[in-house]
């Protein structure tokens, strides 16, 4: 049977990792926000990648605090904050599971989602001009991509493909548009 410095060790070494692994996802959350901003305002909407690039920083977040408070607990000896560390786990495992079941139920209806929003932010600023939004050309040249399906999508109604549909290095008169669209 272990002594108790080798069970205080093992959870101390644990715990650190459980905070570096929080803090870890809390860090991928935030450049996921910053990475994807665009993409979200394009729909205007605060849509299910920007749920979950929230809830990876809020997870991350709280198993750091978690493997602290079991740090903590552990080197003061303290009974209360050893007790509020187990609290702790079972309620982010409780969390966890169910953000499986729940992630597990909606997958297959969730991706489709974020298309038909893009095709419709592209459809509203497409009817009100043949000229794209600020946000469409952003889109459009952030992600390498024309129009919803293909660069043809500007061309109808003899309107022009866009400069942000354009390759870098093309001039105006010479455009090499992207061939793939965006959706």
């Amino acid at each position: 049977m272990p002594n108790m410095s080798t069970v205080k060790t093992s959870l101390i070494v644990l715990n650190v990792i459980a905070v570096l692994c929080g803090l870890g996802l809390a860090i991928v959350g935030l450049i996921m926000m910053i990475k994807f901003s665009d993409m979200i305002a394009v729909t205007g909407r605060d849509t299910v990648l920007a749920n979950t690039m929230k809830l990876t920083v809020v997870l991350g977040w709280a198993i750091a605090a978690t493997g602290f408070y079991g740090i903590h607990g552990v080197v003061r000896g303290s009974y209360s904050l050893i007790v509020l560390y187990v609290f702790l786990l079972v309620v982010l495992i409780a969390f966890q599971l169910a953000m499986a079941a729940f992630l597990f139920h909606s997958s297959d209806r969730n991706p489709y989602r974020e298309v038909e929003r893009f095709e419709i932010a592209f459809d509203q600023a497409f009817l009100r001009s043949t000229v794209p939004s600020e946000r469409i050309d952003q889109f459009q040249a952030t992600y390498g991509c024309c129009g919803k399906r293909s660069f043809r999508d500007w061309q109808i109604d003899g309107g022009r493909i866009p400069k942000s549909c354009c390759v870098e290095g093309s001039s105006d008169a010479s455009c090499r548009s992207f061939a793939e669209g965006c959706t």
